[in-house]
């Protein structure tokens, strides 16, 4: 019996709806439910609600996304995970990290470096549901994950259930199941949750069912 302690995912959403929270959470409960009972997934995972388990960073994160939208006219794993992961840098430390593309984070790290916010429990992974939001060009159709655990930032755009298990398992390892260039599903993934078109998946290949295996033993 696996007795170590959970890895904990915070689970937002943009805008805040804490109905859309709980559908979100339920969804990705429900998908460690289906593979501990098909494939024995026992692994610890705890699906948490952000606002509930870490405040402060749920009103930053709505913050980087509102100054994205308006600043970009996008939203991007990218962008959330830059602010998350330099909190705790020094300013000089932290702002090396910024690139042309996160420019507009600069105000809100001098923020975090000004205040007590860099001393907060940061979360391991953050899942974000915000339906129908733009993603940048030449991300997936419903969503995008940068970063494995501890340090993932994954989005879904789309509710789609297939869609948030596949975000979901990217957190925890689990490759694409497709052609980044053609979008052409992989052979052996025709069924799977990791193709392009996640809907048409019915569960995970082998293949991606052992990348899971793998990453949750290792971890």
């Amino acid at each position: 019996m696996e007795q170590s302690n959970p890895l904990l995912v915070a689970v937002t959403s943009y805008p805040p709806d804490d109905s859309l929270i709980q559908r979100t959470l339920l969804k990705l409960e429900d998908l460690f439910q289906w593979l501990k009972e098909n494939h024995k997934v026992d692994k610890r995972i705890q699906f948490v609600n952000l606002k509930e388990q870490y405040p402060t960073w749920s009103t930053i994160i709505n913050r980087v996304i509102d100054n994205s939208l308006k600043t970009k006219g996008f939203i991007s794993s990218k962008f959330i995970s830059t602010l998350v992961s330099v909190s705790n840098y020094t300013r000089d430390v932290a702002f090396s990290f910024i690139d042309q593309e996160t420019i507009f984070l600069k105000p809100l790290i001098k923020e975090i470096m000004d205040t007590s916010i860099g001393t907060h429990e940061i979360p391991k992974a953050i899942f974000i549901s915000a339906p129908d939001l733009p993603l940048s060009i030449g991300k997936g159709m419903w969503g995008e994950c940068i970063g494995v655990y501890p340090g993932a930032v994954a989005i879904e755009v789309s509710e789609y259930k297939e869609s948030i298990f596949h975000e979901c398992l990217h957190i925890f390892g689990v490759s694409e199941g497709y052609d980044e260039n053609t979008k052409d599903t992989y052979p052996d993934c025709v069924n799977c949750w990791m193709q392009y078109e996640a809907i048409h998946g019915s569960g995970l290949c082998q293949k991606h069912l052992n990348e899971l295996q793998k990453f949750l033993k290792n971890i």
